[in-house]
């Protein structure tokens, strides 16, 4: 009977010491949570951010419609070359 007890309490020291493990492994599991939770950034933090990315899309947008603009004016200039290449082609007796 005594053996009995014994080996029980054997076993359930193994069960403590499993559950011992688990508490220190989740103790810094909640540690490492902890630390993320405090260098998360602060709502005015989170907005200054924004606020920095809306000004880089602000100015990426104008740099596209002057580039586009810029390639209007470009192609424009283009055509009337063309335009005038076939003229002089023609003054030429080139074609």
């Amino acid at each position: 009977m005594q053996d009995k007890i014994i080996k029980k309490l054997i076993e359930h020291d193994a069960q403590f010491e499993r559950i011992e493990k688990k508490l220190v492994n989740h103790d810094e599991w909640f540690e490492k949570i902890e630390k993320r939770l405090n260098q998360t950034v602060t709502k005015e933090e989170y907005l200054s951010g924004q606020d920095e990315i809306m000004k880089i899309l602000e100015r990426l947008d104008q740099e596209r419609i002057f580039t586009n603009e810029w390639i209007k004016r470009t192609e424009k200039q283009i055509e009337q070359n063309r335009e005038d290449i076939i003229k002089i082609k023609q003054v030429l007796n080139l074609t």
